[in-house]
């Protein structure tokens, strides 16, 4: 990976999160801020280091949640790559603010051999690209905000070197430095000068206010907008990049005359070329390295007898420690929960901020005693587990508002929790009760701990709001996520709402089905898969209705392999298993629509008849419910309504709660929907509850070995209208029951679906490539004798970018084959790009569609051939 992706967050407490040390820093000895950015006494920093590589993106997704800053490391050579910007857009709709830091700027130095005003130069190009990622993403943000009658007021996050949201260094030299530091030392530097040499406002400026005053003018005169550039160029990166140099002329002819004079017994500067301690020595640094020598001699001697990069590594570390650098950036530039909540509060909690006691309480950030107990769970991590027995998971929360306390009951609210209905209010037909409440859990915390990196924690009896705590106790009513509050809940209607679910960029679209060998182990096995769920917030297991198989889905080939091996942790090594090839999730829909009059099926008992007839939705439709961006269970009724109108085309009339029965499958993301549209058939209302449940699992588990067909293999429906267009309702409800009606529902869906030019989609890659510009055409030969679509190219500077779209069926082995052909130069990235739909006739066997149909068909033990329609229908 060329960089990698990192939030970080910094609070009033000493917490942190799992893998990650808590960082509790006293700054105030010894700091060089004595300009107007101050640094606290002491200060605690709670990181999570989140994977790059877009199989894992949903870990990014959960961090992010409980995070307030982000610290996005970018190579300083090749510029931020495609996950960069994908995770930089996730930050900030998520408000979270980024800062910026280029690494390995040692490779502009050595490999590049590039001056201080090419280096110049490639910073703000890098830093250019990032802000123009930030403001569209703003943009869009301002834009949405405008269209819904919202606060459309963002703060610039945009990042600049100017201001210190930019830092710069060296991961391997161990080293990063911000303008404003640098600044402080050269002004400390211009102080101590001779009155002689020092500049005429250097001089006014001391005498005005110190050290301080000469920093304000500094900033002015030679970092002024105009200056700006050229005084970086002169007064920080020519000595950096000189030391670098004179670092390795240190091993050349230096050392070879020492060795034929005897020496290398001195120590100190002594050791060291003329060029290079005058260099110290005009930085300043002429005491601290001498210090370090001689109080380290042993390592001294053995930086002097290896390589260049050794002294500049134990030099560069004394004159720019990465650490101050980042303590001061994430300090400095990145806001405090107190702040951050301010801002997020709207993000983060679903009811209304203003007047609602909890909404002004997370805002707040109050730890007050009347505070209500806010904490959200982002997901469940392993605390300490020995193999084959049950794993104590810890639930990874952050203490929005309010004071948990060892031994508290809380409230477990699952995920898009809404409180019970106001029996004062009206609720539409339909609509959602007080039967929610019973969804409400409760569970007592046992254990708070402090996480200090790896499996390392440190109990506590209480944590506060900005707090990132695990809390133990909640793994049995807690699967992935949860709104934690007061037991028991306020009796006052509305009085409490859950926090905002998850919205994943991935989609577990590889499968394989895992069962244990010996039948003993099957509670074992069922055991470890329901941590390994808990835990990663991007696994889905689910059983498959057909086969009775324990499936398990991860975003890719790289994801599914560290699933496999923690759930192998969980189990242990006397559990074995059997794992399948990995399978694809499919989705199924239609690509016209079916005859006006739709199919009609009869009741068993011949008393009741539906006719229904499938149509596709529109794309932007399908795009919004599937995204989450259009939420039928959380959107008003006339809010609802206007988007069926603006995205779906739907006629106003079908828009209403009255006629928009359901939309399916259950669980989120149903892009699918059932509407009534008949005209004067009584009883309906009759009919509607078994004519839900029977969509409803039509669209979620169409494999199910039912004689009223399954679509085309069973898999999962995107993106289809079903239109109930007449019907005949016996009046007596001892004759239309769900026995009756579901099964001849089900049978008209099927016939409806088979009717409308079904189509199969399948999950694609969104394939991006840099490499050398004289590899283009090896990149386009690899990626179009896969099936890619939509190539194209971007050359920037002397290297080339191709993108494309590619099935995930075809993607495997491609890295491979790509840094094969172009000897290790190509760098591909994959992300997750939705759907696309499989070429051919998947009714007719034409195509990889008829291919893949068959394929899954047989997998699952359903009849090879797809069902007729005239064999679902029934005749008048």
């Amino acid at each position: 990976e060329h960089e990698h992706e990192h939030e970080h967050e910094h609070e009033d407490k000493g917490t942190s999160l799992e893998g990650e040390t808590s960082l509790d820093l006293k700054l105030g000895a010894g700091s060089e801020s004595d300009g107007s950015d101050s640094l606290p006494a002491q200060l605690t920093v709670n990181c999570i280091d989140s994977p790059g590589h877009v199989d894992f993106n949903s870990e990014v997704t959960a961090a992010l949640r409980i995070t307030d800053g982000a610290l996005v490391i970018v190579d300083a050579l090749d510029g931020p790559c495609v996950m960069t910007f994908n995770v930089l857009r996730q930050a900030v709709q998520e408000r979270v603010r980024p800062v910026l830091l280029l690494n390995k700027v040692d490779r502009l130095i050595l490999e590049q051999q590039l001056t201080p005003p090419e280096m110049m130069a490639r910073f703000k190009s890098t830093i250019a690209e990032i802000n123009g990622c930030i403001a569209d993403e703003q943009e869009a943000m301002r834009a949405e905000a405008e269209e819904h009658g919202m606060d459309s007021q963002l703060p610039d996050w945009r990042v600049s070197l100017e201001d210190g949201t930019v830092a710069f260094g060296s991961g391997y030299f161990g080293w990063a430095l911000a303008i404003p530091t640098a600044m402080e030392r050269l002004a400390a530097r211009v102080v101590a000068m001779p009155p002689a040499k020092q500049p005429a406002w250097a001089q006014e400026a001391a005498l005005q206010g110190g050290h301080a005053q000469v920093v304000a003018v500094m900033r002015d005169v030679w970092f002024g907008p105009k200056a700006f550039d050229k005084s970086v160029c002169q007064h920080i990166l020519r000595p950096l990049k000189r030391l670098h140099e004179l670092c390795q002329a240190q091993y050349g002819e230096f050392n070879d005359d020492a060795a034929a004079s005897g020496g290398g017994g001195g120590s100190g500067l002594a050791t060291l070329s003329p060029a290079l301690t005058e260099l110290l020595r005009q930085q300043g640094l002429t005491e601290i390295v001498e210090s370090a020598a001689t109080g380290n001699k042993d390592e001294w001697h053995e930086v002097l007898e290896g390589k260049p990069k050794d002294l500049i590594r134990w030099i560069m570390k004394l004159w720019c420690p990465a650490a101050d650098a980042l303590v001061r950036l994430i300090a400095l530039k990145l806001p405090s929960p107190i702040e951050a909540q301010r801002y997020r509060a709207p993000l983060l909690y679903c009811g209304p901020v203003d007047g609602n006691k909890v909404g002004r309480a997370v805002a707040k950030c109050s730890s007050t005693a009347e505070a209500p107990l806010t904490i959200f769970v982002t997901k469940l991590c392993p605390l300490s587990s020995k193999p084959g027995s049950k794993p104590v998971l810890g639930a990874l929360a952050r203490v929005l508002s309010g004071v948990v306390r060892v031994g508290q009951e809380v409230s477990v609210l699952p995920p898009g929790y809404e409180p019970p209905h106001d029996p004062a209010l009206p609720t539409a037909e339909g609509e959602a009760g007080v039967e929610e409440a019973a969804t409400v859990k409760r569970a007592k915390i046992k254990r708070i701990v402090l996480f200090k990196g790896g499996k390392e924690s440190t109990d506590v009896r209480e944590a506060i709001a900005g707090d990132v705590v695990g809390l133990v106790g909640l793994d049995q009513v807690v699967i992935k996520t949860a709104t934690l509050t007061n037991h028991p809940l306020p009796d006052e209607p509305h009085a409490v709402h859950g926090l905002s679910t998850l919205a994943f960029n991935v989609a577990p679209v590889v499968r394989v089905a895992v069962s244990a060998v010996r039948a003993e182990h099957a509670t074992a096995l069922r055991l470890g898969l329901r941590a390994l769920q808990s835990t990663d917030p991007g696994v889905v297991v689910e059983s498959d209705v057909l086969t009775g198989e324990q499936v398990v889905a991860a975003a890719g080939e790289l994801h599914l392999d560290v699933v496999l091996n923690t759930l192998k942790t969980f189990i242990g090594s006397k559990v074995q298993i059997k794992v399948s090839e990995p399978r694809l999730a499919y989705r199924e829909s239609v690509a016209a629509g079916g005859d006006a009059g739709g199919c009609l099926a009869k009741s068993a008992n011949k008393l009741n008849r539906v006719w229904i007839r499938a149509s596709p939705l529109a794309p932007d439709l399908v795009d919004a419910l599937e995204s989450g961006r259009l939420d039928p269970e959380k959107s008003d009724a006339a809010e609802l309504s206007r988007q069926l109108v603006a995205l779906g085309g739907f006629d106003k009339a079908h828009a209403s709660p009255q006629r928009l029965w359901a939309f399916g499958p259950e669980g989120g993301g149903g892009a699918n929907v059932i509407v009534n549209t008949t005209q004067g058939v009584q009883g309906m209302d009759g009919l509607r509850q078994s004519v839900v449940a029977a969509f409803r699992r039509f669209c979620a588990a169409t494999a199910s070995p039912r004689p009223s067909g399954c679509g085309l293999c069973g898999e999962r429906m995107q993106g289809v209208r079903f239109d109930i267009v007449d019907a005949k309702v016996h009046n007596d409800s001892r004759h239309r029951g769900p026995s009756q009606i579901e099964p001849a529902v089900e049978r008209a869906l099927s016939a409806a679906f088979l009717e409308a030019a079904p189509v199969l989609y399948e999950p694609t890659y969104e394939v991006t490539v840099t490499a050398p510009a004289g590899d283009l055409g090896t990149l386009y030969d690899a990626l179009c004798s896969r099936g890619a679509s939509g190539v194209t190219h971007v050359q920037m500077r002397e290297d080339v970018t191709v993108t494309g779209v590619l099935p995930v069926a075809l993607a495997n082995g491609l890295t491979d084959e790509l840094r094969g052909a172009t000897g290790g130069r190509a760098f591909p990235t994959m992300q997750f790009s939705g759907f696309g739909q499989l070429e051919g006739d998947a009714v007719r066997g034409d195509g990889r569609a008829a291919a893949v149909v068959r394929a899954v068909r047989e997998r699952k033990g359903l009849c090879a051939e797809i069902p007729q329609v005239s064999s679902l229908v029934d005749k008048m």
